[in-house]
């Protein structure tokens, strides 16, 4: 929300909260503006910092790849196909639930069978997506990256 622009907005609702609360926080990344964000408004904060040597697994892998638009279906196709192994497990993120929507159609018709997660899903549904992703009942969960 803060790097969507609706900083004024969390000032305002913060302003209107008791001042005797708990605040916490959660971020993938920490910018700058967000620590000054966070530090004006508590007197006794703790930060907690994940090492990210010491949070992921050493089984997981992750790739990287840079293409043009046009070139990423047909990619992730070829990766799909030639590249992860049938046992493994795969997580594609997508910018919006309609880029959500779309690679799992595009999926479905290429005959792998995906489960899909974005915010606005209802809750039922993204357990049981989640839940068949686990249980490794489908092997390609697509995600938002709000969602993940």
């Amino acid at each position: 929300m803060f790097e969507m622009g609706f900083m004024e907005d969390i000032y305002l609702i913060s302003e209107k909260m008791p001042k005797h609360r708990q605040s916490m926080l959660f971020s993938a990344t920490l910018p700058q503006k967000l620590t000054d964000f966070t530090i004006s408004g508590m007197n006794d904060y703790k930060l907690i910092k994940l090492d990210h040597e010491h949070k992921l697994s050493d089984d997981l892998k992750v790739d990287f790849y840079f293409m043009r638009t046009m070139d990423k279906i047909p990619a992730l196709l070829f990766l799909l196909h030639e590249i992860v192994q049938k046992d493994e497990t795969s997580i594609i993120f997508a910018a919006t639930k309609y880029h959500v929507e779309y690679v799992h159609s595009v999926l479905q018709a290429a005959n792998f069978n995906t489960a899909f997660v974005y915010g606005s899903l209802d809750m039922e549904a993204r357990t049981n997506a989640i839940t068949k992703f686990r249980r490794k009942i489908v092997k390609i969960l697509i995600v938002t990256d709000l969602a993940a």
